[in-house]
Protein backbone atom coordinates (compact mmCIF):
# COMPACT_ATOMS: atom_id res chain seq x y z
CA UNK A 1 0.00 0.00 0.00
CA UNK A 2 1.09 3.41 -0.98
CA UNK A 3 0.47 5.43 2.86
CA UNK A 4 -2.63 6.82 4.47
CA UNK A 5 -5.56 8.12 2.52
CA UNK A 6 -6.76 11.03 2.79
CA UNK A 7 -11.10 10.87 1.77
CA UNK A 8 -10.94 14.00 1.02
CA UNK A 9 -14.10 14.79 -1.55
CA UNK A 10 -16.11 17.75 -3.25
CA UNK A 11 -19.79 18.40 -3.39
CA UNK A 12 -19.35 20.65 -6.08
CA UNK A 13 -21.43 20.21 -9.33
CA UNK A 14 -19.08 22.62 -11.17
CA UNK A 15 -15.84 19.95 -11.06
CA UNK A 16 -13.57 20.91 -13.51
CA UNK A 17 -9.89 20.51 -14.49
CA UNK A 18 -8.96 23.57 -11.73
CA UNK A 19 -11.15 21.62 -9.35
CA UNK A 20 -9.58 17.88 -9.99
CA UNK A 21 -5.45 19.88 -10.37
CA UNK A 22 -6.34 21.27 -6.98
CA UNK A 23 -6.18 17.45 -5.69
CA UNK A 24 -2.56 16.57 -6.05
CA UNK A 25 0.70 17.86 -4.62
CA UNK A 26 3.55 18.42 -6.30
CA UNK A 27 5.78 15.44 -7.22
CA UNK A 28 9.30 17.65 -7.65
CA UNK A 29 10.22 17.87 -4.99
CA UNK A 30 8.58 14.33 -3.96
CA UNK A 31 5.45 14.70 -1.87
CA UNK A 32 2.06 12.83 -1.88
CA UNK A 33 -1.26 14.40 -1.23
CA UNK A 34 -3.32 10.62 -1.81
CA UNK A 35 -6.66 12.82 -2.23
CA UNK A 36 -9.27 10.67 -2.92
CA UNK A 37 -10.70 11.95 -6.34
CA UNK A 38 -14.40 12.59 -6.49
CA UNK A 39 -16.42 10.24 -9.33
CA UNK A 40 -17.80 13.59 -11.27
CA UNK A 41 -18.62 13.02 -14.97
CA UNK A 42 -14.57 14.92 -15.40
CA UNK A 43 -13.21 12.16 -14.07
CA UNK A 44 -15.79 9.25 -15.10
CA UNK A 45 -13.27 8.64 -18.01
CA UNK A 46 -10.54 7.27 -15.07
CA UNK A 47 -12.90 4.14 -14.14
CA UNK A 48 -12.99 1.34 -15.63
CA UNK A 49 -15.85 -0.44 -14.06
CA UNK A 50 -19.09 0.15 -12.67
CA UNK A 51 -18.63 -0.96 -8.95
CA UNK A 52 -18.56 1.59 -6.14
CA UNK A 53 -15.48 -0.01 -4.84
CA UNK A 54 -13.36 1.18 -7.54
CA UNK A 55 -11.19 4.12 -5.92
CA UNK A 56 -9.14 6.77 -7.39
CA UNK A 57 -6.00 8.35 -5.23
CA UNK A 58 -4.15 11.23 -6.47
CA UNK A 59 -0.84 11.40 -5.52
CA UNK A 60 0.99 13.98 -7.11
CA UNK A 61 1.67 16.46 -10.32
CA UNK A 62 4.12 18.00 -12.34
CA UNK A 63 3.37 21.09 -13.75
CA UNK A 64 3.78 22.41 -17.63
CA UNK A 65 6.36 19.61 -18.22
CA UNK A 66 7.03 20.10 -21.83
CA UNK A 67 3.50 22.27 -22.54
CA UNK A 68 1.73 18.77 -20.55
CA UNK A 69 0.74 18.82 -17.26
CA UNK A 70 1.74 15.13 -15.33
CA UNK A 71 -0.30 13.29 -12.89
CA UNK A 72 0.33 10.05 -10.70
CA UNK A 73 -2.70 8.49 -9.44
CA UNK A 74 -3.35 5.22 -7.51
CA UNK A 75 -6.60 2.98 -8.88
CA UNK A 76 -7.96 0.30 -6.03
CA UNK A 77 -10.61 -2.29 -6.92
CA UNK A 78 -10.49 -5.22 -3.99
CA UNK A 79 -12.95 -8.01 -4.53
CA UNK A 80 -11.54 -9.89 -2.03
CA UNK A 81 -7.84 -10.62 -0.13
CA UNK A 82 -5.34 -12.52 -2.37
CA UNK A 83 -8.19 -12.18 -5.60
CA UNK A 84 -6.02 -12.06 -8.44
CA UNK A 85 -8.88 -9.62 -9.81
CA UNK A 86 -7.80 -7.19 -7.43
CA UNK A 87 -6.31 -4.00 -9.20
CA UNK A 88 -4.01 -1.56 -6.79
CA UNK A 89 -1.64 -0.01 -8.60
CA UNK A 90 0.07 4.00 -9.68
CA UNK A 91 -0.66 4.96 -13.14
CA UNK A 92 0.61 8.12 -15.43
CA UNK A 93 -1.89 10.29 -16.94
CA UNK A 94 -0.92 13.41 -19.48
CA UNK A 95 -3.03 16.83 -19.80
CA UNK A 96 -2.35 19.30 -22.41
CA UNK A 97 -4.31 22.24 -22.62
CA UNK A 98 -6.96 20.80 -19.95
CA UNK A 99 -7.32 17.81 -22.11
CA UNK A 100 -6.39 14.55 -20.95
CA UNK A 101 -4.26 13.17 -24.32
CA UNK A 102 -2.69 10.22 -22.74
CA UNK A 103 -3.45 7.21 -19.65
CA UNK A 104 -6.45 5.69 -20.71
CA UNK A 105 -6.63 3.64 -23.67
CA UNK A 106 -2.93 2.22 -22.36
CA UNK A 107 -2.55 2.58 -19.05
CA UNK A 108 0.52 3.89 -18.46
CA UNK A 109 1.85 1.99 -15.32
CA UNK A 110 4.02 2.92 -13.05
CA UNK A 111 4.30 1.28 -9.86
CA UNK A 112 2.41 -2.12 -9.17
CA UNK A 113 3.07 -5.26 -7.74
CA UNK A 114 -0.50 -8.12 -8.45
CA UNK A 115 -0.87 -11.20 -6.81
CA UNK A 116 -0.38 -14.19 -9.05
CA UNK A 117 0.53 -17.91 -9.18
CA UNK A 118 2.84 -17.46 -11.52
CA UNK A 119 5.63 -16.48 -9.49
CA UNK A 120 6.57 -12.24 -8.44
CA UNK A 121 6.12 -9.21 -10.83
CA UNK A 122 6.94 -5.83 -8.60
CA UNK A 123 7.74 -2.30 -10.33
CA UNK A 124 8.65 0.81 -9.02
CA UNK A 125 9.13 4.21 -10.47
CA UNK A 126 10.20 7.93 -9.22
CA UNK A 127 10.94 10.72 -11.19
CA UNK A 128 14.27 12.15 -10.87
CA UNK A 129 14.87 16.17 -10.97
CA UNK A 130 15.22 16.74 -14.41
CA UNK A 131 12.17 14.51 -14.94
CA UNK A 132 13.07 11.42 -15.84
CA UNK A 133 11.31 8.67 -15.33
CA UNK A 134 13.08 6.01 -13.65
CA UNK A 135 11.34 2.52 -13.80
CA UNK A 136 12.83 -0.96 -11.42
CA UNK A 137 11.47 -4.41 -12.24
CA UNK A 138 12.09 -7.22 -10.37
CA UNK A 139 10.31 -10.24 -11.97
CA UNK A 140 10.44 -14.14 -10.60
CA UNK A 141 8.70 -16.20 -13.56
CA UNK A 142 7.47 -19.04 -12.89
CA UNK A 143 4.57 -21.89 -12.06
CA UNK A 144 1.41 -21.23 -14.47
CA UNK A 145 3.73 -17.69 -16.22
CA UNK A 146 6.34 -20.07 -17.23
CA UNK A 147 5.43 -23.87 -16.84
CA UNK A 148 8.48 -24.78 -14.50
CA UNK A 149 8.77 -24.45 -10.85
CA UNK A 150 11.92 -23.63 -10.62
CA UNK A 151 11.82 -19.35 -11.03
CA UNK A 152 14.47 -17.47 -14.01
CA UNK A 153 14.41 -13.63 -12.49
CA UNK A 154 15.02 -10.54 -14.28
CA UNK A 155 15.91 -7.29 -12.63
CA UNK A 156 16.08 -3.73 -14.38
CA UNK A 157 16.68 -0.44 -14.49
CA UNK A 158 14.91 1.39 -16.96
CA UNK A 159 14.96 5.19 -17.81
CA UNK A 160 12.24 6.67 -19.82
CA UNK A 161 11.59 10.80 -20.91
CA UNK A 162 7.82 12.22 -21.94
CA UNK A 163 8.10 14.09 -24.77
CA UNK A 164 5.89 16.76 -25.75
CA UNK A 165 3.33 14.57 -27.40
CA UNK A 166 2.93 13.27 -23.95
CA UNK A 167 4.36 9.41 -25.34
CA UNK A 168 7.11 7.63 -23.14
CA UNK A 169 10.11 6.72 -24.74
CA UNK A 170 13.13 5.24 -23.90
CA UNK A 171 15.66 7.28 -22.71
CA UNK A 172 18.31 4.14 -21.60
CA UNK A 173 18.49 0.74 -19.84
CA UNK A 174 21.07 1.20 -16.96
CA UNK A 175 20.57 -2.73 -15.55
CA UNK A 176 19.19 -5.94 -17.20
CA UNK A 177 20.22 -8.93 -15.17
CA UNK A 178 19.16 -12.51 -15.26
CA UNK A 179 19.81 -15.20 -12.99
CA UNK A 180 17.75 -18.78 -11.97
CA UNK A 181 19.46 -21.80 -10.55
CA UNK A 182 19.07 -22.99 -13.88
CA UNK A 183 22.05 -21.39 -14.54
CA UNK A 184 23.32 -23.20 -11.76
CA UNK A 185 25.67 -26.65 -12.01
CA UNK A 186 25.20 -27.96 -8.56
CA UNK A 187 21.22 -27.57 -9.60
CA UNK A 188 21.38 -29.16 -12.86
CA UNK A 189 23.21 -31.99 -11.54
CA UNK A 190 20.84 -32.54 -8.89
CA UNK A 191 17.78 -32.42 -11.48
CA UNK A 192 19.51 -34.90 -13.07
CA UNK A 193 19.90 -37.29 -10.24
CA UNK A 194 16.84 -36.85 -9.02
CA UNK A 195 15.38 -37.16 -12.75
CA UNK A 196 13.63 -34.16 -13.33
CA UNK A 197 12.80 -33.30 -16.84
CA UNK A 198 10.94 -29.91 -15.95
CA UNK A 199 12.99 -27.17 -17.81
CA UNK A 200 13.32 -25.37 -21.18
CA UNK A 201 14.20 -27.72 -24.20
CA UNK A 202 15.57 -26.96 -27.56
CA UNK A 203 12.24 -27.48 -28.93
CA UNK A 204 10.69 -25.44 -26.08
CA UNK A 205 12.70 -22.87 -25.63
CA UNK A 206 12.58 -19.93 -23.42
CA UNK A 207 13.21 -16.50 -24.35
CA UNK A 208 14.50 -13.89 -21.95
CA UNK A 209 13.26 -10.73 -22.24
CA UNK A 210 12.63 -6.92 -20.33
CA UNK A 211 9.20 -6.80 -19.17
CA UNK A 212 7.61 -3.85 -17.77
CA UNK A 213 3.90 -2.24 -17.24
CA UNK A 214 5.33 1.29 -18.80
CA UNK A 215 6.32 0.26 -22.45
CA UNK A 216 7.23 -2.56 -24.52
CA UNK A 217 11.03 -2.86 -24.91
CA UNK A 218 13.69 -4.44 -27.62
CA UNK A 219 16.99 -5.19 -26.63
CA UNK A 220 18.23 -3.80 -30.22
CA UNK A 221 17.25 -2.15 -33.33
CA UNK A 222 17.87 -5.68 -35.36
CA UNK A 223 16.02 -7.57 -32.74
CA UNK A 224 18.61 -10.07 -31.41
CA UNK A 225 17.16 -11.97 -29.13
CA UNK A 226 18.41 -14.23 -26.71
CA UNK A 227 17.27 -18.02 -25.54
CA UNK A 228 17.95 -20.16 -22.84
CA UNK A 229 17.41 -24.09 -22.48
CA UNK A 230 18.47 -26.75 -21.58
CA UNK A 231 20.37 -29.53 -23.09
CA UNK A 232 22.38 -33.01 -22.06
CA UNK A 233 26.55 -31.94 -22.72
CA UNK A 234 28.91 -34.63 -22.27
CA UNK A 235 26.36 -36.50 -20.23
CA UNK A 236 25.41 -34.25 -17.86
CA UNK A 237 22.88 -31.21 -17.80
CA UNK A 238 23.82 -27.90 -18.52
CA UNK A 239 22.38 -24.71 -19.31
CA UNK A 240 22.79 -23.49 -23.18
CA UNK A 241 21.98 -19.53 -24.30
CA UNK A 242 21.87 -18.72 -27.80
CA UNK A 243 21.34 -15.23 -29.28
CA UNK A 244 19.72 -14.94 -33.00
CA UNK A 245 19.05 -12.06 -35.34
CA UNK A 246 15.45 -11.18 -36.73
CA UNK A 247 16.32 -13.70 -39.05
CA UNK A 248 16.47 -16.31 -36.51
CA UNK A 249 20.21 -17.43 -37.78
CA UNK A 250 22.29 -18.06 -34.37
CA UNK A 251 24.83 -15.35 -33.80
CA UNK A 252 26.39 -16.90 -30.18
CA UNK A 253 25.86 -19.93 -28.07
CA UNK A 254 27.35 -20.63 -24.55
CA UNK A 255 26.98 -23.61 -22.54
CA UNK A 256 27.12 -23.20 -18.78
CA UNK A 257 30.63 -25.60 -17.92
CA UNK A 258 31.75 -26.08 -21.10
CA UNK A 259 34.70 -23.71 -20.82
CA UNK A 260 33.25 -21.62 -23.86
CA UNK A 261 34.63 -24.29 -26.73
CA UNK A 262 31.29 -25.09 -28.26
CA UNK A 263 30.25 -21.26 -28.22
CA UNK A 264 33.66 -20.14 -30.25
CA UNK A 265 32.99 -23.13 -33.06
CA UNK A 266 29.42 -22.25 -33.72
CA UNK A 267 29.52 -18.15 -34.10
CA UNK A 268 28.33 -16.96 -36.76
CA UNK A 269 29.49 -13.03 -37.80
CA UNK A 270 26.52 -10.93 -37.79
CA UNK A 271 24.96 -8.47 -40.45
CA UNK A 272 24.84 -5.08 -39.42
CA UNK A 273 22.76 -7.00 -36.22
CA UNK A 274 23.38 -4.57 -33.13
CA UNK A 275 22.58 -4.66 -29.64
CA UNK A 276 21.92 -1.38 -27.54
CA UNK A 277 22.22 -2.38 -24.85
CA UNK A 278 23.76 -4.51 -22.21
CA UNK A 279 22.30 -8.20 -20.85
CA UNK A 280 24.09 -9.92 -18.20
CA UNK A 281 23.43 -13.21 -17.01
CA UNK A 282 24.42 -14.88 -13.83
CA UNK A 283 26.03 -18.31 -13.84
CA UNK A 284 28.17 -20.55 -11.70
CA UNK A 285 31.13 -19.99 -14.73
CA UNK A 286 30.44 -16.25 -13.23
CA UNK A 287 28.96 -13.26 -15.33
CA UNK A 288 27.89 -13.64 -18.85
CA UNK A 289 28.03 -9.96 -20.57
CA UNK A 290 26.59 -9.68 -24.34
CA UNK A 291 28.32 -7.39 -26.82
CA UNK A 292 26.98 -5.05 -28.93
CA UNK A 293 26.99 -8.22 -31.62
CA UNK A 294 25.23 -10.25 -29.72
CA UNK A 295 27.71 -12.51 -28.46
CA UNK A 296 28.38 -14.13 -24.92
CA UNK A 297 31.43 -12.64 -22.92
CA UNK A 298 32.39 -13.91 -19.64
CA UNK A 299 33.11 -11.22 -17.33
CA UNK A 300 34.02 -12.15 -13.85
CA UNK A 301 32.35 -13.65 -10.95
CA UNK A 302 29.19 -11.55 -9.67
CA UNK A 303 26.46 -11.81 -7.71
CA UNK A 304 22.83 -10.11 -8.07
CA UNK A 305 22.12 -7.41 -5.46
CA UNK A 306 18.97 -5.19 -4.93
Amino acid sequence: MYGSLNTQTTTKNDFDYTTFKSYFGDLLPKRSSDSLLARKSFTEKLYTSDSADEKIYAIGKIDNHKGNDLFVIRKTLIYNDFDERNLDFLALLVFKDETLINGIDNELILENSPISDGGIFQQSYVFEPDTTLTITTFRSDCCSSSGYVTPIENRSTIRFEIDSAGHITLKRIDKCAFSSPFFQIDYLNKMQKDNNSSYPTEDNEYQLQIENWALPINFSEDAIRFFFNVISYNGNLRSQFISRDKQGNTLDTYIVGANNSLAQQEIIQPKGASIKYTINIQTSDGELESTPAGRFKLKKMSFISD
